[in-house]
């Protein structure tokens, strides 16, 4: 009976548990919706009318509005924010819209930034949709080849969760839309034009690595770029580092920095090459160009840089130490035996048969005998006797 009893309260406490979690799971979800929604207007003259963003065919000078729907589901007013950004491409060969502190590409000459306006805040009262407009004013003269940007809408204030990664470290969701633009004016099919910029050391992510900067001269859209690179080090037909990537975006007139990491391994000084294959379609690219890590770059970077592996273990550290140590030490020990032998030899004394049989081989000096004193006193008898 005691254990009939025991199992129903713990099927009770068990099926508590999974109502929680699914209960808090749902939660989650429907936080993670939001009270914002978005959709854009397609117009007429948009080239491909299956596509979900405006991908638009403009004449010079032609101006045009855009709308988008903003729908609030919440019981609240909220305001929403709107910016008109230029198309970028990150570091992981992805083209972004939202805004970004990169530095303007310098083969840009007309940005969708500069040619479309909006209001910066829309308020959207509760249960109702609002329409917000976009204007665009299109150069005078002929674009050849793509313009291309992005509507980046998100509510304000919104309310955050903080969660965390597989690492622990704390994660604020915030919650926008992006909605791009590509607008062109000519049929013409403008080739894409790779250029290597730069190739120096840096870190991504706290991480060393060394970073390629590649550039898109050319106002179109490359899709499905492929890039195989590897950094020797200057003279040498080994590779130390090598990577492969596939499937790489990049937006019109935009760069982005191609990182090969050292998986955690430390800079070293000296002088590098770097080589890289770039190819999309028939058409290919080799990009090359030396650069060189100075002995402050490498300590600074290594000093930063997180999860580091030591090339020296401390066990192999410590096992120099006391190889020296017993270095030293038999080298002390024979130095002192040294010494105290050289002590010894000066103060032996000299051995008293070797002087006396010195003295008996020396040859007696010439000139007056010499007369020994029984022999005296016998002549001095004699004289006295006569």
């Amino acid at each position: 009976m005691l254990r009939k009893i025991s199992q129903t309260l713990m099927l009770l406490v068990l099926f508590i548990c999974v109502a929680t979690q699914t209960a808090s799971a749902t939660a989650d979800t429907e936080n993670q919706t939001g009270a914002l929604a978005v959709r854009p207007i397609i117009p007429d003259n948009q080239r491909d009318k299956s596509k979900t963003y405006f991908d638009l065919h403009m004449t010079p000078g032609q101006k045009q509005t855009l709308e988008v729907e903003l729908t609030n589901n919440s019981t609240e007013e909220i305001e929403v924010e709107l910016q008109t950004n230029d198309a970028t491409t990150n570091n992981n060969g992805i083209v972004e819209y939202s805004k970004t502190n990169k530095k303007r590409d310098a083969s840009l000459k007309t940005g969708f930034s500069e040619i479309a306006t909006t209001e910066e805040i829309v308020k959207v009262p509760a249960k109702t949709t609002k329409k917000a407009a976009i204007k665009l004013a299109m150069p005078q003269e002929q674009y050849d080849g793509d313009i291309l940007g992005g509507l980046y809408i998100k509510q304000k204030d919104q309310p955050e969760k903080a969660t965390k990664d597989q690492q622990g470290n704390a994660v604020v969701n915030r919650f926008a839309y992006t909605i791009g633009v590509v607008l062109n004016e000519t049929d013409a099919a403008i080739p894409a034009e790779l250029r290597l910029l730069d190739v120096k050391a840096a870190q991504t992510n706290y991480r060393n690595s060394i970073n390629a900067t590649i550039q898109n001269t050319a106002p179109t859209i490359i899709k499905e770029l492929k890039i195989k690179a590897a950094v020797y080090r200057k003279g040498a037909e080994k590779p130390l580092l090598a990577k492969t990537t596939e499937h790489i975006r990049m937006a019109p007139n935009s760069h982005f920095d191609y990182a090969l990491n050292l998986d955690n391994k430390p800079f070293s000084s000296g002088a590098y090459l770097f080589k890289a294959t770039a190819s999309l379609g028939e058409q290919k690219w080799q990009l090359e160009k030396e650069f060189k890590i100075s002995s402050k770059e490498a300590k600074t970077y290594n000093e930063q840089a997180v999860e580091l592996e030591d090339p020296y273990p401390w066990y192999f550290i410590y096992l120099i130490g006391a190889l020296l140590l017993i270095f030293l030490t038999i080298i002390g020990i024979l130095f002192y035996k040294l010494q105290k032998g050289n002590k010894n030899k000066k103060r032996k004394p000299r051995n008293p048969k070797n002087t006396a049989s010195k003295k008996q081989r020396e040859p007696q000096k010439k000139g007056k005998k010499q007369v020994q004193p029984n022999k005296q006193l016998k002549k001095r008898k004699k004289s006295s006797s006569a």
